[in-house]
């Protein structure tokens, strides 16, 4: 059995309480459904909801008090991890969508995320809201991305020819967490990820894709328990034609592999054959009256690849492998492992594609890849139903 210090930090990252727990414990982080853990400790009335907790043993924990409990003997706290704390709503510009890519001068999927985290938790006017210590940086730049978020709002305005119309303004009321931060993870691969330090009283988040990739062998002697939930797409699209407007000689193919990739070599694929058609156009530069490039020009190839992207782009990592093992696997080396790392996963000679989106620390660590859950309550949370 394994030993944890625990201890609780109130809103100024000052250290409030300390215990020791000899005794197994149970922590799921989950970066689709922020889970709630459970701790029993020795009785306190110091601990209160909000508090952050920061557990060391053999893996290491992040997170922020959500409840707090006692029976005149032990006190109960409930925790989730830290990124939980941005679960609620935002006002969000949908202009800054580039699902098509053809913005000029577009605004990354990560700097959209910094921009609100800093405005409603690092800058905020409600002092009260805002996170001591907390900043914020980009480590990467996805520049063509949207999560089809309409306009929320219009307005009456009147055109050219003096006409009354209704205009929308581009923003929307949305959820940061379950729309924004979770969408981020499984259509683009953006994680967030959270350091503290405690002397220097600071929580730095770092927001990015992580271009490591670990190749896992789920067979081998070293991993206690597998578990494999993988879509063959049997019944989706799986073959994708794609004709040019402009030229309707010219056609692309692009196919689903089975390990949930996708591209135009004709290998290893998804089978039976479900072929959808669709269309692609080039785009020409176009400038205003000051030659100020307004759109700049996209070839049918890159067009038909956004087409490709939208179509299977979702599937890549549309899977669910949950992986156990000993916390202290050297091969593996789990604790080591980010939220948001690709994975190549060699399992009965296939390869799979997938994508680390949680943890399950106990006695052993059980990491999960993929974006697809089967318990029933975490699906009814990413659908939106629970809170």
């Amino acid at each position: 059995m394994n030993q944890y210090d625990v201890n609780f930090f109130d809103s100024d990252l000052t250290n409030i309480h300390h215990d020791i727990v000899a005794e197994t414990i149970s922590i799921d982080e989950d970066y689709l459904s922020p889970a709630v853990s459970t701790i029993k400790i020795g009785l306190t009335k110091t601990v209160v909801e909000r508090n952050f907790i920061y557990i060391t043993g053999t893996a290491t924990f992040f997170g922020v008090v959500t409840e707090v409990t006692d029976d005149g003997y032990q006190t109960t706290v409930k925790f989730k991890p830290f990124i939980g704390i941005f679960d609620q709503q935002v006002l969000f510009k949908t202009s800054f969508q580039n699902k098509d890519g053809k913005a000029t001068s577009p605004t990354s999927l990560e700097q959209v995320l910094a921009d609100l985290i800093t405005q409603y938790w690092i800058s905020s006017s409600d002092s009260n809201q805002n996170i001591t210590g907390l900043s914020v940086t980009t480590t990467s730049s996805t520049t063509t991305w949207g999560f089809d978020i309409d306009a929320g709002f219009t307005k009456q305005t009147t055109d050219s020819a003096g006409n009354s119309v209704e205009e929308d303004i581009p923003y929307a009321i949305t959820d940061m967490y379950s729309v924004l931060i979770k969408r981020a993870m499984s259509d683009y691969g953006v994680a967030i990820n959270a350091t503290v330090n405690f002397n220097s009283k600071s929580i730095a988040l770092r927001i990015g894709t992580n271009s490591t990739l670990q190749s896992i062998e789920a067979d081998s002697d070293a991993i206690t328990i597998s578990e494999f939930t993988i879509s063959k797409a049997s019944s989706l699209t799986n073959k994708l034609e794609i004709w040019n407007v402009d030229d309707f000689t010219q056609k692309v193919y692009y196919y689903l592999y089975s390990d949930h990739t996708y591209g135009t070599d004709n290998k290893d694929r998804v089978l039976p054959v479900v072929e959808e058609i669709k269309t692609a156009q080039k785009t020409d530069e176009q400038k205003d009256s000051n030659g100020t490039v307004t759109t700049a020009a996209i070839t049918f190839e890159e067009a038909a690849k956004t087409v490709a992207d939208d179509t299977f782009g979702g599937t890549t990592w549309d899977n669910l492998i949950e992986l156990e093992m000993a916390n202290e696997n050297t091969t593996v080396k789990p604790n080591n492992l980010q939220l948001g790392q690709t994975a190549l996963i060699i399992h009965n000679d296939s390869v799979y594609s997938s994508i680390l989106t949680g943890k399950k620390i106990s006695d052993n660590i059980t990491l999960t890849f993929g974006t697809v859950r089967v318990d029933l309550t975490k699906k009814l949370k990413l659908g939106g139903y629970l809170k």
